[in-house]
């Protein structure tokens, strides 16, 4: 499922809720979705490109 800032807010609320319950279990996001994200069984995160600090 997408998670962008181009998305309405409503599905982007979905998206991530879906992802949450575990309905969604594949996310194409930008960084901003891991910010709100706390999930201990979140077993892999693929970068595009490599972040820019080590916290991101």
């Amino acid at each position: 499922m997408p998670y962008h800032a181009g998305l309405a807010g409503d599905v982007r609320a979905e998206n991530q809720r879906c992802f949450l319950a575990e309905d969604g279990l594949v996310i194409v996001a930008t960084i901003a979705f891991g910010m709100d994200i706390d999930k201990p069984d979140v077993r892999f995160v693929a970068h595009l490109d490599l972040p820019k600090s080590i916290e991101s």
